[in-house]
């Protein structure tokens, strides 16, 4: 489990890694349609590292 100031310093491939499936997806999804995927996907990456990952864990890894 990653402490939230661990998640505000990691690298955003190693969130992106964090993610479960199913939030994988949705954030694929945000970074590639649309005439705004670039801004999507900075937009998607600070919800990640602004809190994304709860404490209760829900968030296993796809593999």
């Amino acid at each position: 489990m990653l402490t939230k100031k661990e998640i505000h310093e990691a690298r955003t491939c190693d969130l992106i890694d964090s993610l479960c499936f199913a939030c994988w997806r949705e954030y694929d999804r945000a970074c590639t349609q649309g005439k705004r995927a670039k801004a999507n996907k900075d937009r998607e990456i600070g919800w990640i590292k602004a809190d994304h990952f709860p404490p209760d864990g829900h968030h296993q890894p796809y593999q």
